[in-house]
């Protein structure tokens, strides 16, 4: 009968102790990289493979994190979880995918079904909706770690992970200018979001860089789903009425740059205007004329947040700066001129 290595088989190979082993299997800070390394290689050897209901009951951890996202449909949060996974399994960890919908309300109910489900942290993604963040203070103020990612509170109460959000709309800015664009309509969800300052000021940044009037950018602030929807064509319809059309449409995010392909297409304004905007999906190939997007480094955010989310939970005791924000370098981000 086949029975599997345990930590102790591990241990009596390599001449350590048992808990030497399992921490090392953890990526425990106390033990080495040489000994972690050692210990990891032996393990694949050895085929081994956890039993994470006793590994949970030995350190009171359920050996699951959860996840908090506005909507699994945006090609940005798919590939941030790839990432997010990447890091978790690999780690022992399972991961809990809950959405917000961009509702305050959905996203505190997230919160307190996690939290009940017993998971060892979160990593979250603000909804559009969130403006009062006290359900996720009394998360943290419980001593359970929390990491923002993309959609992030401008608090001291979580470490994030974010794009080089101001650097990525100048470069936008920067090449409209080169195109021959000079006027733009800005379209975003909220104006509160931290996302949506960063990119906002990026761009006008860069604009009033090139000694051009910021006059002719126009920041709308539609909100989310259908009510996004309605306010694009608004704008845009009015804007056709008056021939003041500008010269560029620029989304903000994957939902703002789907949005605007679907109303300039109903106005049949796709010769008129340019579109383009935020998005990680590879729609252009089925659009004419292709729209020009600017995408984001997803996974390795995720990747990242995941890493360090784990690492809280692992080293309850080790000092780290809970108001840190980890910049995400992209590389170059225009596809489809």
């Amino acid at each position: 009968m086949y029975k599997p290595n345990t930590l102790k088989d591990i241990a009596l190979e390599l001449g350590l102790s048992v808990s030497t082993v399992s921490r090392a299997l953890s990526d425990n800070y106390q033990i080495s990289e040489y000994t972690k390394r050692k210990v990891k290689e032996r393990a694949n050897k050895m085929n081994y493979v956890p039993n994470p209901f006793a590994v949970s009951l030995k350190v009171s951890r359920s050996f699951s994190i959860g996840v908090v996202i506005p909507s699994i449909r945006n090609t940005f949060y798919a590939q941030a979880i790839n990432g997010i996974e990447s890091v978790a399994y690999s780690k022992g960890y399972h991961v809990v995918i809950c959405q917000s919908h961009h509702s305050a309300v959905r996203e505190a109910e997230s919160i307190g079904h996690l939290k009940e489900k017993k998971v060892d942290g979160v990593l979250m993604a603000l909804a559009a909706g969130s403006h009062n963040l006290s359900h996720i203070k009394q998360y943290t103020d419980g001593g359970d770690p929390l990491v923002f990612f993309n959609c992030i509170a401008d608090l001291s109460m979580a470490e994030c992970v974010v794009a080089d959000n101001k650097k990525i709309a100048a470069e936008a800015a920067e090449e409209f200018i080169s195109q021959g664009c000079r006027k733009v309509y800005i379209i975003a969800s909220v104006a509160h979001a931290k996302i949506v300052q960063d990119r906002v000021s990026g761009f006008r940044d860069a604009w009033i860089a090139s000694r051009l009037d910021a006059d002719d950018i126009n920041t709308h602030y539609c909100g989310t789903g259908e009510q996004m929807l309605y306010s694009l064509a608004v704008i845009l319809a009015d804007a056709q009425k008056e021939s003041r059309l500008p010269d560029t449409v620029f989304g903000l995010c994957e939902e703002t740059t789907l949005a605007i392909l679907q109303i300039v297409n109903k106005l049949s304004l796709t010769n008129a205007v340019k579109v383009a905007g935020f998005n990680n999906s590879e729609i252009s190939p089925f659009i004419n004329p292709p729209p020009t997007l600017f995408r984001q480094p997803a996974f390795q955010i995720g990747k990242t947040a995941a890493e360090k989310l784990i690492y809280a939970i692992e080293n309850p005791d080790k000092k780290y700066s809970l108001c840190k924000k980890t910049i995400i370098a992209s590389e170059k981000t225009t596809i489809n001129n």
